[in-house]
């Protein structure tokens, strides 16, 4: 369970606004969102 201040939040999983926000997040981060391309540099191994 997660909590803050020793109070209970939730059930202890992931929400579905939580579970949307991540998916954008890692899309973007990973540029597989084209809104967001501009955001990212990409880095690539030697």
């Amino acid at each position: 369970m997660t909590s803050i201040d020793h109070r209970a939040i939730g059930k202890g999983e992931r929400g579905p606004i939580t579970a949307k926000v991540s998916e954008i997040y890692f899309d973007a981060v990973r540029g597989k969102a084209s809104q967001y391309r501009g955001w990212v540099t990409p880095v690539y191994k030697r």
